[in-house]
């Protein structure tokens, strides 16, 4: 009988593939459970299962008594007598029972009583097992498709995917591979029950952290993720290493790293955008890639101006770019045209600005305007000409005219303003560049023995005037003309220098969102191209 139970004891362990030590563990266990039906739950007993040689012993320990009462706590002096021949009462005795006494039928509730705890012990480790995965990334295939639900094999037991963590461009097949996100496991009577997703943002998440060896080594770190499943993607980065450009190391070279991700996602667009702890240059950079000129914070929200070409771009596609910018920064967005924008400003300085203030106005034309109630610029242009027009009982085209005419003055003095405002930086900076001047000045003459290198070079630079004068000298009236059309270019150019430099004045305010430099840089081209081509035609016509 040993020998048969040892025999399915190993063959147990190894289908189970569990330890033959937990099997005989497990069969003690049920052993006493098979005595306890037998004898009552109060029956006192002593099982032990030798795993090494396995001879197993059971034994129950009664009391002797003359009147039994309670059948498995005790047994009577008669009996008593007849397995031990000293016994007397009140004294207990341990009686061993084969095997064979347990009954054919407790003998069944064991084994079913071990399969039974073999199961939960299976279904424990596979949980186990499992619940270490929770979001991480495993590898399946498609074994059953239904309509609310994908059945997926993960090996020793199925996962699910709902229908809502499912990719709309994703192309299932029985059979085909899939990586998924794992999302719960939930213990069930039958086993752990393990829920799948492809549209959750952590799944993108460890995707770029497996294919991109910076993320693993804590040198490129993924700020946010914000996802439109199968659709479109925003990643925000940044760097532990100046020397190491984070979104260079997450696209890879010629984009393999990038590109398979968005292959695992069924062709899903990814924006890699750079992190930026001021809200104003991360939300311009989360805009991309649409540019921004400025960013302005308000009450409980972001107002992002664009160009007026670049706003269905910003926008995006039934909203998706603002929305996954909105997302990934975790900001209220409003996009505005630039045009809207100064509108608004234009508007907002009206509001403050007295009709009485206006001195180009006639003061019959302001006190009319003032007694109709137009005490404000805004409140004569919130108004329709039609309604202006009868409420001073004025023609529409006067009315307008009028208008026009006030627009003009104010937007001629807020110019003017900047002009004044620029030459007095100019002259600030003039000076800034005297007082440096003077210093080095004053250093070379204390230290006179250091400036030869720079005597030699100013001698060469007079050379070469020379050897220009003397050129030059041979065709007076050439050099009268050329000097005369230059002369002209010059004042031109430097009118369209005043004007850009304004222009890079306004585009400094907007520097915050980061796209100052971009804005100087692209003046500075425009003017060296425009002045280049007017300088070759004025040789020609010379």
């Amino acid at each position: 009988m040993e020998t048969e139970i040892n025999r399915l004891v190993t063959q147990l362990a190894r289908i189970r593939n569990v330890e033959i030590g937990y099997v005989y563990d497990t069969l003690e266990q049920s052993i006493i459970a098979g005595l306890k039906r037998r004898f009552g739950r109060d029956v006192r007993h002593e099982v032990n299962v030798d795993a090494e040689s396995g001879k197993i012993d059971v034994a129950i320990i009664q009391t002797v008594v003359k009147r039994v009462e309670n059948v498995g706590l005790e047994i009577s002096l008669e009996d008593a007598l007849k397995l031990n021949p000293d016994a007397k009462e009140g004294d207990e005795l341990k009686i061993e029972i084969p095997l064979k006494e347990v009954g054919r039928v407790a003998i069944q509730r064991t084994v079913d009583e071990l399969t039974h705890r073999l199961r939960e012990a299976e279904r424990s480790k596979l949980f186990n097992e499992f619940i270490k995965k929770k979001g991480e990334v495993i590898s399946g295939t498609i074994h059953k498709i239904e309509k609310e639900e994908i059945l997926v094999n993960l090996g020793p037991i199925y996962g699910i995917l709902p229908l809502r963590d499912q990719l709309k461009t994703d192309h299932h097949q029985i059979g085909a591979p899939f990586k998924f996100f794992v999302l719960r496991v939930d213990r069930t009577p039958i086993g752990p029950r393990v829920y799948l997703s492809r549209t959750h943002p952590e799944f993108l998440r460890r995707l770029l952290t497996m294919e991109v060896p910076e993320i693993q080594q804590n040198i490129v770190e993924i700020k946010a993720v914000a996802r439109i499943p199968g659709v479109r993607s925003k990643v925000a980065v940044t760097s532990h290493d100046d020397k190491i450009d984070p979104i260079g190391a997450c696209v890879g070279y010629r984009k393999v790293r990038i590109q398979n991700v968005t292959k695992e996602l069924s062709g899903e667009k990814i924006d890699v955008i750079q992190w930026h702890s001021d809200e104003k240059i991360f939300i311009s950079r989360a805009m991309s890639p649409a540019k921004v000129n400025e960013v302005i914070k308000e009450q409980d929200s972001f107002t992002v101006v664009v160009p007026d070409d670049e706003f269905s771009k910003a926008i995006g596609r039934k909203g998706q770019n603002v929305w996954l910018a909105s997302l990934i920064t975790t900001a209220k967005l409003d996009i505005l045209k630039d045009s809207d924008y100064r509108n608004r400003l234009f508007s907002q300085r009206m509001a403050r600005i007295m009709m009485e203030s206006l001195d180009f106005l006639d003061e019959s034309m302001r006190k009319s305007l003032v007694e109709a109630g137009f005490t404000t610029v805004i409140s004569l242009f919130e108004q329709s000409t039609t309604e202006v027009a009868k409420i001073l009982d004025w023609d529409a085209s006067r009315v307008e005219q009028t208008k026009t005419m006030i627009r003009e003055a104010l937007e001629r003095l807020e110019l003017e303003k900047k002009l004044f405002e620029h030459k007095k930086l100019k002259e600030m900076r003039a000076r800034e560049v005297d007082e440096e001047k003077q210093k080095e000045d004053s250093e070379q003459n204390a230290n006179p023995g250091q400036d030869t290198t720079e005597d030699s070079s100013k001698k060469l630079l007079e050379k070469e005037d020379g050897q220009e004068t003397s050129v030059t000298d041979t065709n007076t009236d050439t050099k009268d003309e050329v000097q005369s059309a230059k002369s002209k270019l010059d004042i031109t150019a430097g009118e369209e220098a005043v004007k850009e430099d304004v222009v890079q004045e306004d585009a400094v305010s907007n520097e915050a969102a980061g796209n100052g430099a971009a804005a100087d840089s692209v003046a500075v081209e425009d003017e060296a191209n425009t002045a280049e081509p007017k300088v070759e035609k004025t040789q020609e016509d010379v």
